[in-house]
């Protein structure tokens, strides 16, 4: 059986490659552009969640409260273009991140921690 992971991404061809990485390691991957995709009838249960920060009209502290509500996790990776070390203090005082990777990504070094 796959371990479901869900990937949210705005950015159409970063989701492809991550997404395509992760049925490669063997993950069942529902990718989508914004947690306001998901249906309310999808599991919210997942081993594994990757996360842009960027998302119009929400601060990315808010965001990663609103992940915690929404969703049950094991491990939470987030990807993005934001680079701002302020930022990611502050991630990592809200909830526990098993990794934080700015764009570009090192996508081998990415793959080891999967």
């Amino acid at each position: 059986m796959k371990l479901p992971a869900l990937l949210i991404q705005e950015d159409l061809t970063l989701r492809s490659i991550i997404a395509h990485l992760l049925l490669r390691k063997g993950y069942d991957c529902k990718a989508v552009a914004s947690l306001e995709d998901l249906c309310t009838t999808e599991p919210t249960n997942y081993k594994l969640v990757i996360s842009d920060l960027l998302f119009a009209g929400i601060r990315p502290e808010e965001y990663v409260l609103q992940l915690q509500d929404r969703l049950t996790y094991e491990r939470l990776f987030i990807i993005t273009m934001l680079g701002q070390a302020k930022v990611k203090r502050g991630i990592y005082k809200l909830v526990d991140v098993d990794g934080y990777y700015d764009y570009p990504i090192d996508l081998s070094e990415f793959e080891l921690q999967i």
